[in-house]
Order: C-alpha cells, then sequence, then structure tokens
C-alpha cells in the first residue's frame, strides 16, 4: 500500500509542547510544526503519537522518550506491537520513575503496517480513524476513560451526557515502577 502522510504540530495555549510524533523513524516534539507531507511506497511503516499528560510533571519528557525508544526498538529490528509498548513502560519507569519526574506520564497510539495489514494499539485516549474514500470515519482506537468502563459493564449509556470527572483516563504510561499493567487496545 502507499500511503500519503500529512502531519503538523501546534502547542496552543500550552506554555510547551507536549506531545510527540513518531512519522518512519524520526521524532518530531516541537512548538510549531508547519503542515509536512511524506510518502511512504509500501515499505512498513510505524506512525505514533505520544501524548503528554499536562497534569503529570515534565509530560514533554515522557513524550519524547516513549517515541524514541520506541523508534530505536524497531531500527534494531522489534516487532511493533502490543508487547513492544509494555516493554516501553517499563524504560519509562526505570527512566523517569524518581525525583522530579516521578509520576509523569503520557498516553500513546501506534499504527503499524506491514505487507497488506495494519495494526493499532493504544493506551489512553488517542483516537486512531480510518477514513474511507466516501469521508466516512471509522474509529480504530478505544478511549480508556472511567466513562468507558462503566459503559463495558452496563452502568452507564452511550449518548448520555455524564460529569467531566467520569472522562478520566484509566490507562496510561507513567513513570512509576508500582504502577501494575495499563490497558492496551
Amino acid at each position: 500500500m502507499i500511503f500519503d502522510i500529512s502531519f503538523c504540530q501546534n502547542k496552543g495555549s500550552s506554555s510547551q509542547q507536549q506531545d510527540a510524533l513518531l512519522i518512519h523513524h524520526e521524532v518530531f516534539l516541537q512548538a510549531t510544526l508547519p503542515v509536512a507531507q511524506c510518502r511512504n511506497h509500501g515499505e512498513d511503516l510505524v506512525l505514533a503519537v505520544a501524548d503528554g499528560i499536562a497534569s503529570s510533571p515534565q509530560a514533554q519528557l515522557v513524550s519524547r522518550l516513549v517515541l524514541e525508544q520506541l523508534a530505536g526498538a524497531i531500527a534494531a529490528g522489534e516487532t511493533p506491537d502490543g508487547k513492544l509498548v509494555r516493554q516501553l513502560q517499563i524504560a519509562l519507569a526505570y527512566r523517569y520513575g524518581r525525583d522530579k519526574t516521578f509520576g509523569t506520564s503520557t498516553t500513546i497510539a501506534m499504527q503499524a503496517s506491514t505487507d497488506d495489514r495494519a495494526y493499532v494499539y493504544n493506551a489512553g485516549d488517542i483516537r486512531i480513524y480510518h477514513i474511507v474514500a466516501a469521508g466516512v470515519w471509522q474509529q480504530l482506537s478505544h478511549d480508556h476513560t472511567f466513562l468507558n468502563t462503566l459503559i463495558a459493564n452496563g452502568e452507564a449509556r452511550v449518548g448520555e451526557e455524564y460529569a467531566s470527572i467520569y472522562y478520566i483516563l484509566e490507562s496510561a504510561l507513567v513513570a512509576d515502577p508500582e504502577v501494575p499493567d495499563f490497558q492496551l487496545h
């Protein structure tokens, strides 16, 4: 498959850019990155976003680290899959799980294409969509929020309004060696 990829970054009103992008093997984390484009001519492709959680300390460090570790692992021949995402959590906890960076965290979404298949992984609330030529959007990722857990358990209903507290994240990569497993879709 041939992919035409367009990407950009803008930190918005935040004091620092906390979101990192991985396009092929290059990591971007810039306050402002004008729209850029590239074409993938059928070779294996990995795209990822790490969205540093603003309420955590030094979120820009963790989002960059996670994607740099991901890019390095892929360059070394590791398979871009859920197992690799879980290994990123361990690297994160080891590197930043102490002192002023303890508890820093990020969500992640990754799309990996090989041959004629595409695989999607996410932890947190970054969304990945498949958009067909007719303009129809299909969400491929899953938002790991408390509300979605309530919905899955039949304790809340889709389409109803709930207080903002219910949209709290239940899953992310966290710089804390004591954090147990996280949800990965």
